[in-house]
């Protein structure tokens, strides 16, 4: 199954189409202090993409390229089989993989969420991949959060209202409906995932690190890397890394990109510079 996502952008290219620059009149000048402070909101939309932004955009690309070369491919139906059997409280295996998991760590304000956002959408365009033969519609990045209490239930519902939220799918109702255990959610949503999903971005993960439940909700976020072949990126404050190199399941998908608090450098003046 060829699927091809938009053209790989890099350098000059990549920088201007990452940026966002709101539109600026200066007839508001001749407005009122009312009108000029609600126009100035509008420096919340500005984006100024730092080389962070790049490498975000690229991890994200390959990312979830090589998670859909997986799609259609032999291996991915004989773990459609293993995930009904899972689904039917069956022993199962996970065959498909998921090494091209990883994190994206940063501190609180530094702006990865809305460097995956900007890279999210000129990735995919906003758009949903259409496919045939057989006939399927594949969201390349999904975004959701990791549960304040680290529910494994709660993040498995979550991935299905995101899937439903852009299919216009019932897989969430029909969870629900049938009443299914974590286990079954876990066969349920790989095969969804398989399906539908290239990337899955998981925000917050630090949350793992201030609750009991982290150590289950780890341990379902590797059955279903596993049992889906889809990536995932961890993104989160580095607190998390120490967390998740604890792990030993995840150690070798959590490698990934990690950042410090911006420096005063070229980067900050520039952004200044275009600020004021």
């Amino acid at each position: 199954m060829n699927i091809k996502l938009p053209r790989m952008l890099f350098g000059d290219e990549l920088t201007k189409t990452l940026s966002v620059y709101p539109p600026y009149s200066h007839e508001i000048l001749k407005e009122g202090p009312a009108e000029r402070l609600l126009a100035l909101s509008s420096i919340y939309d500005v984006f100024i993409p730092s080389a962070a932004s790049a490498e975000i955009y690229t991890k994200l690309y390959l990312a979830c390229h090589r998670a859909l070369e997986k799609k259609g491919s032999v291996m991915e139906v004989r773990q459609y089989g293993e995930n009904r059997r899972r689904m039917m409280q069956a022993e199962s295996h996970g065959i498909m993989g998921g090494s091209d998991s990883f994190s994206i760590l940063a501190p609180s304000g530094y702006g990865k969420t809305t460097s995956i956002s900007r890279a999210v959408s000129v990735i995919s365009h906003n758009q949903i991949l259409t496919l045939n033969k057989p006939t399927r519609r594949i969201i390349p990045v999904l975004s959701v959060e990791c549960p304040h209490d680290c529910s494994l239930k709660a993040l498995l519902y979550s991935i299905l209202r995101g899937v439903d939220a852009y299919l216009g799918s019932e897989y969430y109702t029909d969870a629900v409906r049938s009443r299914a255990t974590v286990d079954q959610l876990i066969g349920a949503v790989s095969s969804v995932a398989m399906a539908n999903l290239g990337l899955v971005v998981l925000d917050e993960t630090q949350n793992v690190l201030y609750h009991k439940n982290g150590v289950g909700l780890i341990h379902g976020i590797t059955e279903i890397i596993n049992h889906s072949g889809i990536s995932i990126a961890l993104v989160g404050t580095p607190d998390a890394a120490v967390f998740l190199e604890k792990a030993q399941q995840l150690a070798r998908r959590s490698l990934g990109l990690q950042y410090e608090r911006l420096a005063y450098d070229d980067y900050f003046r520039q952004l200044c510079t275009e600020l004021f």
